[in-house]
């Protein structure tokens, strides 16, 4: 059983998840995003069908010239077809929705980081980050004045990298008398979740 996004293989992941038993089959996308918009299509083959594609799949190839097989297997250089896009300006507490789409989609060694002002972000109780079949998603809960900065996505692979990057700035609250004591506890909050994040020989090197 295949499942299908607008003709394109659909990835399961962290959002998506497939259910077959029993002759039933199901599709679960939690959360929903607007980039989850399409035409969805389930594909059901039994057994010899596969093996039957399958030959005709080994005869194609049998019958390629070495180069084109070759080229075939070649990673892609990942690219951006769609920018990240999020909010330009922001009040403190709201919630900021960041979104980009890339390819190649059928690369299992693809690394997906996000990084503000050049710093790596790691997912937390604020951060939260998604990548499936092509889409990554940040999405920040709860916006602090601090969080004001330039946003990176950084997709990269053995055959090279691409980027997309876009500026976000947090107006703070007038209302909030202790903004500023609110804001220390969240740095601090971050600054351990980011500690727990690193090699253990780079905590050494910095507390030397």
């Amino acid at each position: 059983v295949q499942w299908f996004l607008n003709g394109r293989p659909l990835k399961t992941g962290s959002r998506v998840k497939t259910i077959n038993d029993f002759g039933f089959v199901v599709l679960e996308i939690s959360p929903v995003y607007p980039e989850d918009s399409g035409e969805y299509s389930c594909r059901a083959v039994n057994a010899n069908e596969q093996k039957a594609r399958a030959v005709e799949e080994l005869e194609e190839i049998l019958h390629r010239r070495p180069e084109e097989v070759t080229e075939e297997l070649k990673e892609a250089v990942p690219v951006f077809i769609e920018p990240l896009s999020a909010p330009v300006e922001c009040e403190e507490g709201d919630r900021a929705h960041f979104t980009a789409r890339y390819e190649p989609l059928n690369d299992n060694k693809l690394q997906v980081e996000w990084l503000r002002d050049g710093q790596p972000i790691f997912h937390s109780n604020r951060y939260r980050m998604v990548h499936d079949f092509g889409f990554a998603v940040l999405d920040i809960i709860h916006l602090l004045p601090h969080d004001t900065g330039e946003y990176t996505c950084r997709v990269s692979n053995a055959a090279g990298e691409a980027v997309s990057s876009t500026p976000i700035k947090v107006e703070p609250s007038s209302g909030l008398i202790l903004h500023p004591q609110n804001e220390q506890k969240a740095r601090a909050v971050e600054e351990l979740e980011e500690i727990l994040h690193r090699r253990p020989e780079e905590v050494t090197e910095e507390l030397k």
